[in-house]
């Protein structure tokens, strides 16, 4: 367990799942863990973050934070996943081929594992298709996409224009749709090379398992398509 799921962890374990309010009110933190409130904030685990003077603060568990360390709700999210789908897919995953193997497999395994439909190069393009239409109607055809941006991504003209084509959905609609995952870069570096994500929050696969990320996921397509039924 990272050090920051330790620190969430204390705040989880007194929560009361039958009480609405989930506002810690004032915390009264120690110097260290300050930059451990920020990397939960970061991660979207807790907002509303406010400092009170140099002793306390107070935020609000995200549902996120709250059903973090769930051992057992992968079959409930598969079965919420199951009874509705506008689109197609659930999510498109972009990601460059060379990160594939390493990383990227393992993601799309975790996602599949719970039930969400994913338009995954491998599997979503069949032996004689169009590859570039297929490509195209599935960022059409998608709820989110997922992206995957490590160096290997920078500058690829496929990647890119799987980027821009959500990014432009994106815009036309207002609505939530990119979610990246930086992978073996820094924020920085997203910046540098696409300033249109400079202000879209990240995770990182270096703070999260594949396994965690595919739950993050799930939750946030089941509110998705709940506030659409």
């Amino acid at each position: 367990m990272k050090e920051y799921e330790i620190f969430l962890k204390k705040f989880i374990d007194s929560f009361d799942s039958n009480n609405p309010n989930n506002r810690i009110m004032c915390y009264e933190y120690q110097a260290n863990e300050k930059s451990l409130i920020k990397k939960l904030e970061d991660l979207g685990l807790i907002e509303n973050v406010t400092f009170m003077g140099m002793k306390y603060v107070g935020f609000d568990l995200t549902y996120d934070a709250i059903h973090h360390f769930d051992e057992n709700d992968d079959t409930e999210l598969s079965l919420s996943i199951s009874k509705i789908s506008p689109k197609k897919y659930d999510v498109f995953l972009s990601h460059a081929n060379k990160d594939k193997e390493e990383y990227v497999q393992g993601l799309y395994e975790a996602l599949k594992g719970l039930g969400i439909s994913i338009f995954y190069d491998k599997d979503s393009i069949s032996w004689g298709e169009k590859w570039k239409e297929k490509i195209i109607n599935g960022t059409r055809d998608s709820e989110f996409a997922i992206i995957v941006i490590s160096k290997n991504y920078f500058g690829r003209e496929w990647t890119e224009k799987e980027l821009y084509e959500f990014l432009s959905q994106e815009n036309t609609s207002g609505q939530k749709l990119i979610l990246p995952i930086i992978h073996g870069i820094t924020n920085e570096d997203l910046a540098t090379n696409y300033p249109d994500l400079a202000e879209i929050q990240t995770i990182s696969s270096a703070d999260l398992s594949e396994e965690q990320i595919a739950i993050l996921f799930a939750n946030i397509l089941i509110r998705r398509l709940k506030n659409i039924e």
